[in-house]
């Protein structure tokens, strides 16, 4: 069996519903309500697909694969770091994290790397491709740290819309404490000493709200609007089973 987890809120969920409906055979979709069913399984974004309960695909998903993988006929050949790191940068909370340490390492799980390299229909060794990872983790950060700054940005605006604000007020200790919040369960996920933060990225991600913040606070309201004022989208999803 094929599942696709989603959420209501995410836009990339909105877009593969909104493209494959309820109804396909062999797949069967739910949406994620208790951090319990997101923990137990190693899901850090959404959409997010397993098959037999083996991760197989992580934001971004197109339509197009689950179609394939329901017909039998997925067969992706991805180049193990660009799927991860597309991956990371597709997930709010491995972007928090690796944008907080300055660094992927924190980041990688095998469930992540399992569903960023389509490990059940790519064959490919998800062990070895998360040591290989984790022993170029650094490198992979700093060829991603600006996306990694304008990714945790947006999350940043989408959470202030979400939390009823009407602009950014662009301030340091504000969006340094809401980023040892977004990267971390608890303690897990803090650096050592939590003071040690990776300021230079705090300085990139700054830098881009104080220039984008209209630019990406309207881009929010597009999106949440899109989603909350489609009918028939919140039809289907609420009926979806929830966890």
């Amino acid at each position: 069996m094929i599942t696709v987890y989603v959420h209501p809120s995410c836009y990339s969920s909105y877009l593969l519903l909104k493209a494959l409906g309820k109804k396909l055979s062999g797949v069967e979709f739910k949406a994620l309500r208790t951090p319990q069913a997101s923990l137990s399984r190693g899901i850090v974004s959404v959409p997010w697909v397993e098959v037999g309960g083996v991760p197989a695909a992580a934001d971004p998903v197109e339509a197009e694969e689950v179609e394939q993988m329901a017909l039998g006929s997925y067969s992706p050949r991805p180049e193990p770091e660009q799927a991860f790191l597309k991956a990371l940068l597709g997930s709010s909370f491995a972007s928090s994290l690796s944008l907080l340490h300055g660094d992927v390492f924190p980041a990688i799980s095998e469930a992540l790397v399992s569903a960023a390299i389509r490990a059940p229909y790519s064959g490919l060794p998800v062990r070895e491709v998360a040591q290989s990872l984790r022993r170029s983790s650094k490198a992979l950060y700093e060829a991603v740290e600006d996306k990694l700054a304008r990714a945790v940005s947006m999350t940043y605006v989408r959470e202030l819309y979400w939390a009823g604000s009407a602009e950014v007020k662009v301030d340091r200790a504000a969006f340094s404490s809401w980023l040892l919040a977004k990267a971390s369960i608890g303690r897990a996920g803090l650096p050592l000493d939590p003071r040690e933060k990776n300021e230079k990225g705090i300085d990139i991600a700054l830098s881009l709200l104080e220039s984008e913040k209209e630019k990406m606070m309207e881009r929010v309201r597009r999106e949440q609007s899109t989603i909350y004022g489609d009918r028939e989208y919140l039809e289907l999803v609420m009926s979806i089973d929830q966890i």
